[in-house]
């Protein structure tokens, strides 16, 4: 038998064994957590989505309108958690002869921490804020209108009652929470001594999207408009739907006649 060279045993061997690449192995293939996550971070979207709430009030007890405000303080900026942005509440309280606005935004955990905390004070004897409305309530708005807090006391007098037809409050609740909106979309790119400047001269800044004295009351005169009171006991109360297998069947028995 003819001696065998090394070059000849080289070429007999497999190539894997010649130094060639491994065969690359199938990619892995996405999950559908993987596809949410990131879908978010194109959109920049949080993970947590964020809510928003418009609430009218009326102060009560002695403290009046600081007892009010400082409520809020302390009750917001406790809220929330400084490396999930998502989570803090942002907005805004203000505070008109005729009552309260607030307008919230923040994850639907610390909203609903900050409810319960509401009703939990609107029974107390001494409580600091009364009858309070739910005008306006939104899921997953996307971005915030207005990046922190802050709270102001103004006299805004517009003379201007709604005159309200047969669809209700509806177009009255949604004017006042827009005109708030607008007013802290402009806010946000403001500093905040910025933006105390600009509120106190509402007049020529707002002059036509501040809600006004006379809004906050009419909205707090009309039975209407849910209460804090009924929101939360539909909000906590477990939903009880009826199929439609329920009212069909068994088949109602034959009348007799």
């Amino acid at each position: 038998m003819a001696d065998v060279t090394e070059d000849q045993s080289k070429a007999a061997q497999p190539k894997a064994a010649q130094g060639a690449p491994p065969p690359e192995e199938p990619a892995a293939r996405p999950t559908l957590h993987s596809v949410v996550i990131e879908r978010l971070k194109r959109l920049n979207r949080p993970l947590q989505p964020i809510n928003r709430i418009c609430l009218v009030g009326k102060a009560t007890g002695g403290g009046g309108a600081k007892a009010v405000a400082s409520f809020f303080e302390r009750n917001v900026r406790s809220l929330g958690d400084a490396i999930d942005t998502s989570s803090l509440l942002t907005g805004m309280l203000l505070q008109l002869p005729t009552g309260w606005l607030c307008l919230m935004e923040g994850a639907l955990a610390s909203l609903s921490v900050l409810l319960s905390a509401l009703h939990k004070e609107s029974k107390c004897e001494d409580a600091s804020v009364g009858e309070m409305k739910v005008i306006c309530i939104m899921d997953d708005v996307g971005d915030r209108t207005f990046s922190r807090w802050t709270h102001t006391t103004l006299d805004v007098s517009r003379n201007n009652y709604m005159e309200l037809d047969k669809s209700g409050p509806a177009m009255l609740l949604s004017d006042v929470t827009i005109g708030a909106l607008k007013v802290l979309k402009t806010l946000d790119s403001l500093s905040y001594d910025e933006t105390s400047t600009a509120l106190a001269d509402w007049q020529n800044r707002f002059r036509t999207v501040m809600p006004s004295n006379e809004r906050l009351q009419q909205i707090l005169e009309i039975d209407e408009v849910p209460s804090l009171e009924d929101f939360v006991a539909i909000y906590e109360t477990p939903s009880d739907a009826t199929f439609i297998s329920d009212r069909v069947w068994p088949p109602a028995k034959p009348l007799v006649y």
